[in-house]
């Protein structure tokens, strides 16, 4: 047998921002229930609970400013993007032009 030695250790893969690989769900009855899924530093995809099933719905991209404010472009549309504050464990999301308040609590990070 052949032993190996190495001198470089292996460093996990430093995360750009704190919502990257992270998943959001709202707390509503389970229907109709949407949970965001952080996939990278700068994308992100929202699922919807329907009919018991979890459904893939908008896809976007985001930013986070000074790791507490984030801000959501579902399209190219103004009226598409929604923007909000980032807790420790929750989200709180403003849409339509400050006319709907979406809470979001962490459910997982990976």
């Amino acid at each position: 047998s052949c032993k190996m030695t190495s001198n470089t250790d292996i460093i996990p893969k430093k995360k750009t921002n704190i919502l990257e690989c992270t998943k959001w769900k709202t707390s509503g009855a389970s229907e109709g229930d949407s949970i965001l899924d952080f996939h990278t530093s700068n994308s992100v995809t929202e699922y919807i609970f329907l009919d018991g099933k979890e459904t893939a719905g908008r896809k976007g991209t985001y930013k986070v400013k000074n790791r507490i404010v984030v801000e959501i472009k579902w399209s190219k549309l103004i009226s598409d993007t929604v923007s909000g504050t980032i807790n420790d464990k929750t989200m709180e999301l403003t849409e339509g032009n400050g006319l709907k308040k979406i809470k979001y609590y962490k459910i997982a990070e990976y």
